[in-house]
């Protein structure tokens, strides 16, 4: 009997419809033909914690000096049940009966087929049952990555060995226990030595590093002005266009690529005002192809800037398409855009069921599947190839909202690739000046559209300068005019904009060869260069971080809170740092390669924790913190210094655990409330941050309740023993700023 171990029920399902013999459904096992098919949950195992070796090891029984913990041999358990119910009301599956179907099954199996995703994980979830019940026999590799019919009956008819994929497990094993480890005793550390709950992770540390990096950036940003020079050129019959002047790399007027003295360009725009000069219109034809078909964090990034969808619902859509409906799309947490050659012989099929699948408003104008665009390219594809839809029809009413939404973006983006490329004509204008300085103008214009019909990328800007012939032209300049900018400091991180920062963060790495190792490691990914996480993890991982109180929303903005910001602060480069990732990537990869064992890297997490326990930390209360933990701070309490946070009644101090007692109440029945809800106002955080750095918040159209005429105020506050007073304040109240242009004024 060949035993097939998938890694979900639904791939044992889709597995099931392309092998020979009636399908008998038993408890947790499918009987068919010569085959058995069994399923896992996701890990039916997991590490032991080190409370299952005996309460010496349980947290509260570690101080410090009985760290760090580690086992020679780090077992493995029956993974927890989990909930009672799931969120679709099914009853929750019995790993543990489910461990022991499959140990029985295996008893019978002449071979094992492992079909798990196509990933290291993957691999590992089912060789981990394999060792569990000392499973010795022959085992094969199952091809998982898009599990549509045609393509899982190409697969079954292609095993592959295994042997390879079987050193990605032992690879992936290493670094889960090296992962639990250190978080197990670093996080044991800090939280001992500061009295809080504290953890740390190699992913999760480096992630809330890039956040504090980037909040440290836009908070000590010093704006500072530069300025532009736009000059008018008459063509001679030509008509008059508008150029900017560009100057040459080396002129000492520049300071980092701007230039920072106004003086310098009025002067250089009244010297060539009304002057003649000999401008030259060169015309080239050029395209533009469509985007590529996505890769998930692409599809992420996508999804939350034009649908508004949070990147891990993004995930969890996609594995619904992957997994339900027959599978309607390939696999889903793939990092690559681009698609083997030989699949573009399926683009018939593919295109006949989307079609089908989404009506007759998705025939494309232009559409043809002989077309071969950029994207099938058997040199950037690796393990993984971009997500598209499958060749499977389906009834695309019985899907969600977003369902449909996420399935028609892989469709659209897959589909294009089968439209001619968008044509455009790009006109250029050039006055040559001194030293390789010169005044420019670019027009692009659209001459053909192709997929553009369908998908709209960003607009080329395009005015009458398209209009010119090519040619060279006499023209005079004039009309100098300065535009002044200002430097502005990085965007707020987002849900998706840390995903991608996460996918390429050797670009903060300052050691070289840590930044190589980076780099060397998605040497094969067109879309990852030098990242930490996985396309399946990041969104959890950033998820955990403001769960554990190190980062929190401020609309759709990621921020780090004061916890986080002061314990990664404390913590030392050696575990804080993406650079942990690249020695651990570089030991795993002589582990796959037979070159090194596991061994060797719990040696080096075990040395890394005795370097970073010998440290002498700073002696800062970080509880108080915590007891802020989650959630932003509006402000400094003015009785201790703590940080104020928002509660559902009102604005308090966290270090309330200590006896602070200070507080700001959203609502009340008399004073300063009675008042704001007369005029229907409410005290809002805006306000309260105002009343902490200032003393005093200037509120307009207040309203009598007596005359039912509005006024203006100022509400102030003073902290008492009693608690705090807001009060109405009517000195010195500014008038109202009038619209229009002041007399006198440009």
């Amino acid at each position: 009997m060949d035993l097939v171990i998938a890694e979900k029920p639904d791939i044992a399902k889709a597995v099931s419809k392309v092998i020979p013999g009636t399908p008998s459904w038993k408890n947790g096992y499918i009987e068919q033909g010569n085959y058995c098919i069994t399923w896992c949950y996701g890990h039916l195992l997991t590490l032991k914690d080190p409370e299952d070796y005996g309460d010496e090891y349980a947290r509260e029984n570690t101080p410090n000096e009985k760290l760090p913990i580690f086992f020679d041999n780090w077992g493995t358990k029956v993974a927890d049940k989990g909930p009672a119910l799931l969120k679709n009301g099914s009853k929750a599956p019995d790993k543990g009966e489910q461990v022991k179907t499959i140990g029985e099954l295996l008893k019978k199996a002449s071979l094992v087929i492992v079909a798990g995703d196509i990933d290291d994980e993957g691999q590992l979830l089912v060789e981990e049952l394999l060792e569990w019940h000392r499973y010795s026999g022959p085992i094969k590799r199952l091809d998982t990555g898009a599990l549509n019919e045609a393509s899982l009956k190409k697969a079954m008819a292609n095993l592959m060995d295994n042997a390879p994929w079987h050193m990605k497990a032992v690879s992936a094993r290493a670094r889960s226990v090296a992962d639990f480890a250190l978080g197990i005793n670093g996080s044991r550390f800090f939280s001992n030595t500061y009295g809080a709950n504290l953890s740390v992770g190699r992913v999760q540390t480096a992630a809330l590093g890039l956040v504090v990096a980037r909040d440290a950036q836009i908070e000590g940003h010093t704006s500072q002005k530069y300025f532009l020079l736009d000059v008018d050129v008459a063509l001679e019959g030509n008509g008059t266009h508008q150029a900017r002047f560009s100057p040459s790399k080396d002129d000492p007027h520049l300071v980092d690529g701007k230039i920072l003295d106004r003086s310098y360009l009025e002067k250089l725009g009244q010297a060539v005002s009304g002057r003649k000069f000999e401008a030259e219109v060169t015309k080239e034809p050029c395209e533009e192809a469509p985007p590529l078909p996505f890769s998930i964090s692409a599809l992420k990034s996508y999804c939350s800037e034009k649908f508004n969808i949070p990147p891990e619902e993004t995930l969890r859509i996609t594995q619904s398409l992957r997994m339900n409906y027959g599978g309607l799309i390939t696999y889903n947490r793939s990092e690559c855009r681009y698609l083997p050659e030989n699949m573009h012989a399926e683009a018939p099929g593919i295109i006949a069921a989307v079609q089908a699948n989404l009506g007759a408003g998705w025939a494309f104008p232009g559409l043809n599947s002989s077309i071969k665009s950029k994207a099938f390219n058997d040199k950037n594809v690796g393990v993984h190839h971009a997500i598209i839809p499958t060749a499977q029809k389906a009834d695309i009413s019985k899907l969600s909202e977003k369902e449909q939404i996420v399935y028609r973006a892989v469709c659209g983006f897959y589909m294009v690739q089968f439209m001619p490329n968008a044509k455009k004509e790009r006109t250029r204008l050039t006055i040559p000046g001194k030293g390789g300085s010169e005044f420019s103008a670019v027009s692009t214009r659209l001459v053909s559209k192709g997929f553009k019909q369908v998908l709209r990328t960003q607009d080329d800007e395009v005015s009458a300068l398209s209009n010119v012939p090519a040619g060279k032209y006499p023209c005079v300049l004039s009309n100098p005019s300065i535009q002044e900018k200002e430097t502005k400091p990085p965007k707020r991180y987002t849900d998706s904009s840390l995903e991608e920062d996460m996918k390429n963060v050797a670009k903060y790495v300052t050691d070289p060869e840590a930044k190589r190792l980076l780099l060397l490691k998605d040497k094969e990914s067109r879309e990852e260069h030098g990242s930490i996480g996985t396309a399946a993890t990041r969104s959890a991982i950033i998820q955990t971080l403001k769960k554990r109180g190190f980062l929190c929303n401020e609309g759709k903005n990621v921020i780090s809170t004061p916890l986080g910001r002061e314990f990664y602060k404390i913590l030392p480069d050696e575990i804080r740092k993406p650079d942990l990732t690249a020695k651990w990537w570089a030991i795993q990869q002589e582990i796959q390669d037979g070159n090194a064992k596991p061994e060797d890297l719990y040696q080096e997490v075990l040395a890394a924790f005795h370097r970073v326990a010998s440290i002498q930390y700073p002696k800062i209360q970080l509880s108080n913190l915590a007891g802020a933990a989650g959630r932003k701070s509006i402000g400094t309490c003015p009785r201790c210094g703590k940080p104020i946070v928002e509660g559902k009644k009102g604005y308090g101090c966290s270090g309330y655990r200590e006896g602070c007692t200070f507080t700001i109440w959203k609502e009340g029945q008399h004073g300063v409330y009675k008042v704001l809800a007369a005029s229907k106002k409410k005290l809002t955080e805006a306000m309260v941050k105002k009343l902490l750095s200032e003393g005093k918040v200037l509120v307009r159209g207040l309203m009598s309740e007596r005359t039912g005429k509005t006024y203006d105020a100022y509400i102030t506050m003073e902290s008492t023993e009693k608690g705090v007073l807001l009060n109405l304040s009517f000195d010195n109240i500014p008038a109202k700023k009038t619209a229009g242009k002041k007399k006198g004024g440009k």
